[in-house]
């Protein structure tokens, strides 16, 4: 099994980040590398659904700890902690007490923007005063992603949701009783494309043999109402992620996969299966036009797309030029014109 995080190469969620400065992609880009996923619990709670979904529970079990609602930490103090403590991880020395690291505190807190109207040794130290006991857990959980007992439960009622469902079960299962329905979770991509190496990881992707097609699936959870899905879909770019992916399969250099398309398979849209958090409406299908990917790829009026984003990594990668905009550097005298 390939390994995802192994793999050398530009991915579409980090990459998209140029769209927004070359800065934004910088700090995306550290936090990759120090493989520091995001703990917002929005996120945290979507990679919990999707894990739950698609990845046997041993996998589960070495990936999540589950632990009592009642931590005493707000949610950005949570972060800082365990920013903290991932930066320990990652240096392989034994993990002493928090206080002990007061840059490390200090520079999560600057990445928090927390009270930043206060001294230094003010932040640091309250974050030791009300997170010491929080970072006695991630010890004790040994590196594990942290839960809560109530996000737990909220997250098994979401995959419970989606596997009821008349709409959303059939994508939804661990397996499919019909012999001629393949499922693959977690494949794992590879391309090269505009002189690039290119990686990602689709959540799921179903092969009907006797039909000859191939369905890439991605799970999504929302605080929202699912029938607003398509404002979220624009305001996250999730046709930037759809079209790389879809491009991705297009051009996927896996074996598995290359043998079906000799063998005349083709893909299918691209499909996004969306659950609320609180499951106020039942879960839905969204299947994404080819107009859609088009925006993704080529962008539009209104958005950037893949296309522009690595016009602007090439840009600022060939001329180190990641302080500003591209155009800013461009216009040869260090402004933009507004006209």
């Amino acid at each position: 099994m390939i390994d995802y995080q192994t793999i050398s190469a530009l991915n579409q969620s980090t990459l998209k980040k140029i769209l927004i400065s070359p800065q934004e992609y910088i700090k995306a880009k550290e936090r990759q590398l120090a493989k520091d996923e995001s703990t917002e619990q929005h996120f945290v709670f979507g990679s919990l659904v999707d894990s739950l979904l698609t990845e046997t529970k041993q996998d589960f079990d070495n990936k999540y700890a589950v632990i009592p609602d009642t931590t005493g930490v707000t949610d950005t103090i949570s972060r800082i902690v365990q920013g903290v403590y991932q930066d320990r991880v990652a240096t392989g020395l034994e993990i002493l007490d928090l206080e002990e690291y007061y840059d490390d505190i200090l520079q999560h807190c600057q990445y928090e923007n927390y009270q930043s109207n206060w001294k230094e040794e003010t932040r640091v130290n309250k974050i030791i005063a009300q997170g010491s006991k929080y970072f006695e857990i991630l010890k004790e959980t040994d590196g594990k992603t942290i839960v809560t007992e109530t996000d737990y439960a909220k997250a098994v009622n979401c995959v419970m949701a989606l596997r009821s469902d008349k709409f959303t079960g059939p994508y939804c299962q661990k397996k499919s009783s019909d012999d001629h329905i393949e499922i693959i979770d977690k494949h794992v991509v590879q391309f090269k494309y505009s002189g690039l190496e290119f990686k990602g990881e689709i959540d799921r992707i179903i092969v009907d043999h006797k039909n000859q097609t191939i369905t890439p699936i991605d799970f999504k959870t929302t605080g929202k109402s699912v029938l607003n899905f398509e404002n979220s879909f624009w305001h996250f770019r999730y046709d930037f992620q759809a079209a790389v992916y879809d491009l991705g399969l297009h051009l996927d250099k896996s074996e598995r996969l290359q043998k079906y398309y000799q063998n005349g398979y083709s893909i299918n849209r691209f499909l996004y299966i969306v659950v609320e958090t609180h499951l106020n409406n039942n879960p839905m299908v969204f299947e994404i036009t080819k107009t859609v990917l088009e925006v993704g790829i080529k962008g539009n009026k209104e958005y950037e797309g893949f296309n522009k984003a690595i016009e602007r990594y090439k840009y600022a990668t060939e001329n180190d030029a990641w302080d500003y905009p591209m155009e800013y550097y461009k216009q040869g005298k260090n402004v933009i014109s507004v006209e």
